[in-house]
């Protein structure tokens, strides 16, 4: 199966499954420097993060680590609960969104899994860990035309294909705002579908990790579908939006019933105390969610203007805080990766990533400052290549 983007399959083990953005520490020995001096566009984690109140928290919460962590969660649950207007009973913390992944596909031991790719790579792997076999469908993908906005790019869920495809006992897994396009699938253009599957018996976990950067999320979240349904779960994560991954928070919305059970099998203590305290915080503080929502709206438009489409390159913008470069020249992309990182500066390579390809890069936005020194790095480059 082939796309605007390169090849893709759905046999399993025939590709490399991508690696996970963030590796600083690795980039940094590889420079050999301080982690501190890379300036990692991997990782789409937001810049004016962690929320000062965040920190505060955490500061304070130290003497905590004498203790072991409260296993109900109890003080973050109510905070996420009211922030999203759900019931506490109907939320589940864990140790970032993989732990999520990972408790969820534990108890519910699909028949199998069925991932659109290009993907989180956690989802794979998660089912290879449980020894779950994985179906691989592509996303309906198109480039799309040059506009206001980059070159505009298409991406559907195969609506029509899953029906044909998915069998009962199946965990589907849909990703929106989706990783690593960036392009956001709206409820109403797919719940009724998944309402058939479900009513088939097939489970559906919907990963919103990144929905957190809409300010308005009601066209989009599947929240208060999963928790009237045995069937759906929606997974979040603090890490990207509140820039905590070193603490490691995310939760699950879905049956009260079915995460009781889970708690049953699951490690009681996987929450540390200060990620406890961290969540909790952050959840609650609504100043800093609107600050970011501002900084993304002006630096997605500094984006467009910046990295408009040029000769070298293409410029695919999505809809949350990162966006991808496809660069014409598969050599001179090649080149310019090791150009970037020998002046401390890492992308993510979406080579790796089913139905992308070569010379597809994935970038995070930071900083003005930062957005704009990486821009002038490239620009400056196929400059002087020329």
């Amino acid at each position: 199966m082939t796309n605007e983007f390169g090849s893709c399959h759905n046999e399993n083990g025939i590709f490399a499954a991508p690696q996970h953005g963030g590796r600083v520490y690795q980039n940094a020995k590889l420079r050999n420097t301080n982690v501190r001096n890379v300036l990692d566009f991997s990782a789409s984690i937001n810049p004016i993060g962690p929320p000062h109140s965040l920190v505060r928290a955490v500061e304070q919460a130290i003497p905590l680590v004498r203790y072991y962590p409260d296993t109900t969660h109890e003080g973050v649950k109510h905070a996420i609960a009211a922030r999203f207007h759900v019931e506490v009973e109907n939320l589940m913390c864990a140790n970032g969104a993989s732990e999520v992944i990972d408790l969820l596909l534990q108890s519910l031991q699909p028949k199998r899994v069925v991932i659109l790719e290009p993907a989180f790579s956690e989802y794979r792997q998660a089912a290879k860990r449980h020894g779950i076999p994985t179906l691989h469908l592509p996303l309906e993908m198109n480039r799309g035309t040059a506009g206001v906005e980059g070159t505009s790019m298409s991406v559907n869920l195969p609506l029509r294909r899953l029906n044909e495809t998915l069998d009962a006992g199946d965990l589907l897994f849909v990703n929106t705002p989706h990783n690593p396009t960036g392009v956001t699938f709206r409820l109403d253009a797919w719940i009724s579908y998944a309402h058939q599957w479900m009513d088939q018996g097939i489970t559906i976990a919907v990963d919103e990790s990144f929905l957190d950067f809409f300010s308005d999320e009601m066209g989009y979240t599947a929240m208060y579908e999963a928790v009237q349904s045995e069937n759906l779960f929606v997974i979040r994560s603090a890490t990207k939006f509140y820039a905590m991954p070193g603490l490691r928070f995310g939760f699950a919305v879905g049956s009260a019933t079915h995460f009781q059970n889970v708690e049953r099998l699951r490690d009681p203590w996987s929450v540390n105390q200060l990620a406890q305290v961290a969540a909790q915080v952050a959840y609650e503080d609504v100043p800093f969610q609107r600050r970011t929502w501002e900084w993304l709206k002006s630096e997605r438009l500094f984006v467009q203007q910046a990295w408009d489409d040029r000769e070298s390159w293409t410029l695919h913008m999505g809809e949350v805080n990162f966006f991808l470069l496809r660069f014409h020249d598969l050599n001179e992309a090649r080149s310019l990766e090791q150009h970037l990182q020998e002046h401390g500066m890492f992308l993510r390579d979406c080579s790796t990533f089913m139905g992308l390809g070569v010379g597809v890069y994935r970038v995070a936005m930071r900083t003005r400052a930062e957005n704009a020194a990486l821009q002038k790095k490239v620009s400056d480059y196929f400059g002087a290549s020329k």
